[in-house]
């Protein structure tokens, strides 16, 4: 009866864990950390319960970064190949630098696809503008109205161009 209570214990964890983002992270640091430190790894949490304890602060301490992160992070510290177990202070930190950039490339992702989901839409009629320019060719037109016209110009064509040239460089 009671290796079946454990059994189904066993169970409802993995399950929670499963649910879990943060944990399935934590879970995926140690194994990291038992397969790259192996006997210091045993050694160093050789009681259950303080691997618990260990588990249970990194939670308290990541639970507010990315899940990808925690790995991220863990693998960032170990390319300077420590030769102890690294600590909490020492995994969040790398974590954090990890969460960081993993957000700025975030930022930068939704932003270029906002960007390229933009439609940009132009009310110029070139035939009018034209005709207009002509008109305005046969009166007597001072330099400021001059002046007028070719803001106009610019403000209704030059996005055109710049456009153009943004998909000219797409390719």
């Amino acid at each position: 009866m009671q290796e079946l209570a454990t059994k189904n214990g066993n169970q409802q964890i993995s399950e929670r864990i499963n649910n879990d983002p943060i944990a399935l992270g934590i879970v995926s640091l140690i194994n990291a950390m038992r397969t790259d430190y192996g006997a210091r790894f045993t050694k160093q949490f050789s009681d259950n319960e303080i691997l618990r304890d260990f588990k249970r602060r990194l939670y308290k301490k990541l639970c507010k970064f990315d899940p990808r992160a925690i790995v991220e992070g863990y693998e960032n510290l170990t390319e300077n190949a420590p030769k102890f177990c690294p600590t909490v202070p020492e995994i969040v930190r790398h974590v954090r630098e990890a969460n960081i950039i993993l957000k700025r490339a975030e930022r930068e992702k939704n932003k270029a696809r906002l960007i390229s989901q933009q439609k940009t839409t132009y009310n110029c009629d070139p035939i009018k503008l034209l005709a207009e320019a002509r008109v305005n060719c046969k009166k007597n037109i001072n330099k400021s109205e001059l002046i007028k016209i070719y803001e106009e110009h610019e403000r209704l064509i030059r996005p055109i161009s710049i456009q153009a040239t943004k998909n000219l460089m797409s390719f």
